[in-house]
């Protein structure tokens, strides 16, 4: 076969096998979707149909209640998710930067999320230099949300967790805690879309924090890196370029 001809052959087989893998990638997600927005729906139905064929006691009727009134939260929060993370994805420039001071963003994230450390009694060592820095406020304020609320989740009453901002080459931020931790193969996954490490707290969360914080940080020239072990703590890692 003439050399040409096998170098188009060659790269045409690639092509067709990178299709293949971004299409079985999509139906993956969608299969995941329709799967995450299926089931706090038949939940709503289910306990809803309870309250109004059965004679319930005001007991039962709070409890349903607050079933269907938990799972709606969780519709409406995974909705809200899947359309940002959608934005995201469809979008490789920034709009709406302006210099904010990123140690005091990190703060206030710290002290939103204040109930959630207290109510688990966890330890914070933080350790956050005077930063500035160029970029969209909202959608970072929404990546620290996001980094930060998973580490509370999967740290064990008592625990500890470490924030530290530093500036060298670039702004290094890490935040570390003395959680559960992962095996090697849930840090490969960590980042998919619906994924959850620990399937004991998937009512707790969405699978979708960390995709989106990735993605967010991605926008912003960013890396962003994972260190665990598993039963030890996990660390997250996050670089940023300066800013002038």
């Amino acid at each position: 076969m003439n050399k040409d001809l096998t170098e188009v052959y060659r790269n045409f087989n690639m092509m067709v096998e990178e299709l293949n893998k971004i299409q079985y990638m999509n139906k993956d997600f969608m299969n995941n979707f329709s799967h995450e927005f299926k089931t706090p729906i038949v939940s709503i139905n289910g306990f809803a149909d309870l309250l109004l064929n059965k004679k319930c006691s005001r007991e039962e009727q709070i409890k349903y209640l607050k079933i269907i009134f938990d799972e709606s939260n969780r519709l409406s929060n995974l909705s809200n998710s899947s359309l940002l993370l959608s934005k995201l994805e469809n979008q490789n420039i920034v709009t709406d930067k302006k210099i904010f001071q990123l140690d005091e963003q990190l703060k206030q994230c710290i002290i939103l999320l204040h109930p959630m450390l207290e109510k688990k009694n966890i330890d914070l060592d933080i350790d956050i230099e005077e930063t500035n820095f160029w970029g969209n406020n909202e959608l970072l304020n929404h990546a620290w949300l996001n980094i930060i609320s998973n580490a509370i989740k999967y740290t064990d009453d008592g625990g500890m967790i470490e924030i530290t901002l530093v500036k060298d080459k670039n702004i290094t931020i890490s935040i570390k805690d003395s959680g559960i931790g992962m095996t090697k193969d849930q840090i490969s996954q960590i980042f998919d879309k619906f994924y959850q490490a620990d399937t004991s707290h998937a009512n707790k969360g969405l699978g979708l924090g960390l995709a989106i914080a990735k993605r967010i940080i991605y926008l912003h020239d960013g890396v962003i890196e994972v260190n665990s072990e598993y039963g030890v703590g996990t660390e997250f890692k996050i670089k940023l370029p300066l800013s002038d």
